[in-house]
């Protein structure tokens, strides 16, 4: 099967860095520390006007608590309000998003947390049938992230995947249109469809 095409305006300058317009991607395996690095290559080389994140803004308060415990590792946990379970939130540092917090409040870059937390009854993530590991992003060129999304391709995303791309979509566009540039971090497997959403909402924003 063929991979899909690339929106025309969606242009890659490396394994790690994407580019839609005004905005750049860094889309990321969670908690790998090789994409926290490109997010410091990345500040180090072009800081953006404001950063956009991949967590609801309910998370702000955790992100703050936990940057102030760097470099030691931590966890927030919030508990179940109709059970005894809760959920627990790592803060790795190299962690893309965490990294990417850290360095903006340092700048006194402007954090945008534009994910939504969203609930389907009884839907469940299976596991993925085959993946890259990141060891293999460290190899130039745009490989990696055509293979890796042709991966990601295989596997259908979940209602609450779209629904939360959706959103994040939204709040992009809208960053988009009051900022020089935005820096998008979050996980791999959204960006692709992010991307793909964009036209439609900047349509009268954007030149």
């Amino acid at each position: 099967m063929p991979l899909p095409e690339r929106h025309p305006h969606a242009r890659a300058e490396s394994a790690f860095v994407q580019t839609f317009r005004n905005l750049t991607g860094v889309p990321s395996y969670h908690y790998d520390a090789v994409f926290g690095r490109i997010v410091h290559e990345q500040f180090a080389s072009a800081k953006p006007a404001v950063v956009a994140l991949e967590l609801p803004a309910s998370f702000r308060p955790a992100l703050e608590w936990a940057a102030g415990c760097w470099p030691t590792p931590v966890a927030a946990f919030e508990r179940g309000l109709r059970s005894a379970m809760g959920m627990v939130m790592p803060f790795v540092p190299g962690d893309s998003i965490f990294e990417a917090f850290r360095l903006a409040s340092q700048a006194g870059i402007e954090v945008a947390l534009i994910d939504v937390d969203v609930s389907v009854p009884g839907e469940q993530r299976p596991p993925p049938t085959l993946a890259i590991a990141s060891e293999f992003a460290a190899r130039p060129g745009d490989d990696f992230f055509k293979a890796a999304d042709a991966l990601n391709r295989r596997e259908p995303p979940l209602v609450s995947d779209l629904v939360r791309e959706a959103a994040m979509a939204t709040a992009l566009a809208a960053l988009m249109a009051q900022h020089v540039s935005v820096l998008w971090v979050g996980g791999f497997a959204h960006w692709a469809r992010i991307v793909e959403r964009l036209p439609g909402y900047l349509v009268g924003t954007l030149g």
